[in-house]
C-alpha cells in the first residue's frame, strides 16, 4: 500500500512574490546544470553568503578536474565548491550491530533523537512528535522508517533498532511517507523531491502504563514551541540536532535553496530547495530534528551528508515547512515570527 498525498493549506505558508522570482532564477540554473556535458561530475548547487547583496551561487562538484563555470547564473555570481560524494545517514543492518543494540536498556518513553528503525531496515533517529489534527505520530526520514518507499503502511517501527521482537519493541506503526522519485523510474531532470520524511502512528500504551511509548518534548533545553518557514531560515542561522549516533551537534546554515543528487534506494534522487549546514552527523543520525536552540523553533530533518577527505562536510536537511506541507502535519503549535 502506497503513501497517500495530502493537501495542507495554511495562510502563513502562502508563497511571497519574491518566491516566484527565485523560481525563474532556478530554472536558468537548472538548464545550465542538466545540459552540462560533465553533469556526472556535478553534485548540485545552492545559495551561500557573499559580497553580492543576494548572496552567491555555489556549484557543488564531486572533485577531480575543475569544471569551467560562468561568471554569473540566475543573477548571482558563481563559485565552485568541492564536496565529494553524497550519502544518506542511515546505518545499514548488521548482525554485529543488532546484537550490540539489544544489550542496551529500553528507555520508555523513547526520547527524541534515540536510535530507531523499521522492523526490517536500517537504523536512524527519532526526530520528534508530529500531529495531524489530534493524532500524534513519530517523525523521521522515509529511508529510515519506510525503507526508502519499500515498506508497507502498518509496518512496525522498533526501538532498539533492528529488533526482531516487535511484540515487545514496537513503538509505532508506519502511517505515511513522501515517495521519492529516482533514476530507477524517471530521468534526473524530472525529479522534484522536496523532503525525505515519514510518520508512524504511536503505539497505544497498555492500561497499566504510566506514560506513552515516545517522549512528548525535547530531552533538554527549550521546548519546541514553533516551526520556521523556509524563507525565515537565514544563512548563518545557528542550529543543532539530536541524533542517535552522535548525540547533540551544532552548526550553522551554510547554503539555502540547495539542490543536489543523492543515492537513494535503487537509483539516484535529485532533491530540490534543501538546506546545507555545517552541523555534523554519522550513519545512524538520519531523521534527527534540526532546530534553532535558543528559541526552540524547528528548522528541518537531517537526512544525509556531503563530504570527502579534504573537503568541507555539509549536512543535508529537508526544511520543516516542506515536511509539514508534504505530510499534512504540524510539529509545533505555531509559526515562528520575526
Amino acid at each position: 500500500m502506497r503513501a497517500q498525498a495530502h493537501a495542507f493549506s495554511d495562510a502563513l505558508l502562502a508563497p511571497e512574490p519574491a518566491e516566484f522570482e527565485e523560481e525563474l532564477r532556478e530554472r536558468e540554473v537548472e538548464r545550465w546544470f542538466f545540459d552540462h556535458p560533465r553533469v556526472a561530475s556535478l553534485v548540485g548547487w545552492g545559495i551561500a553568503a557573499g559580497e553580492h547583496p543576494e548572496g552567491e551561487l555555489v556549484i557543488l562538484q564531486r572533485g577531480g578536474q575543475p569544471i569551467a563555470l560562468p561568471r554569473e547564473l540566475g543573477g548571482r555570481p558563481v563559485r565552485a565548491q568541492f564536496v565529494g560524494a553524497a550519502q544518506l545517514l542511515a546505518q545499514p543492518p548488521s548482525a554485529q550491530t543488532s546484537s550490540a543494540l539489544h544489550t542496551l536498556p529500553l528507555p520508555r518513553p523513547v526520547p527524541w533523537g534515540a536510535r530507531i528503525s523499521h522492523l526490517h531496515g536500517s537504523q536512524g533517529s527519532l526526530g520528534c512528535l508530529a500531529y495531524r489534527g489530534d493524532q500524534a505520530f513519530l517523525l523521521s526520514n522515509s529511508h529510515v522508517i519506510a525503507n526508502s518507499g519499500e515498506a508497507r503502511l502498518g509496518d512496525a517501527i522498533v526501538q532498539p533498532p533492528m529488533s526482531m521482537r516487535p511484540a515487545r519493541d514496537a513503538i509505532a506503526y508506519l502511517s505515511d511517507y513522501a515517495p521519492v522519485r529516482t533514476t530507477a523510474t524517471h530521468p534526473l531532470r524530472e525529479h522534484n523531491n522536496t523532503v525525505d520524511a515519514a510518520i508512524a502512528r504511536l503505539r497505544e500504551p497498555s492500561p497499566r502504563a504510566r506514560q506513552g511509548y515516545v517522549a512528548s518534548a525535547l530531552p533538554a533545553g527549550p521546548a519546541l514551541t514553533s516551526y520556521r518557514l523556509t524563507r525565515h531560515i537565514p544563512l548563518g542561522l545557528r542550529v543543532c540536532k539530536l541524533g542517535g549516533m552522535t548525540g547533540r551537534t551544532e552548526g550553522v546554515v551554510k547554503l539555502v535553496r540547495a539542490s543536489f543528487k543523492v543515492p537513494f534506494g535503487d537509483g539516484i534522487a535529485m532533491f530540490r530547495r534543501q538546506l546545507l549546514t555545517s552541523l555534523l552527523g554519522e550513519p545512524g543520525d538520519s531523521g534527527s530534528l534540526v532546530f534553532e536552540p535558543t528559541q526552540g523553533s524547528a528548522v528541518g530533518l537531517l537526512f544525509g551528508q556531503l563530504g570527502a577527505p579534504g573537503c568541507e562536510r555539509l549536512s543535508m536537511v529537508s526544511p520543516i515547512e516542506s515536511v509539514q506541507r508534504r505530510l499534512a502535519i504540524r510539529v509545533a503549535p505555531r509559526c515562528w515570527q520575526r
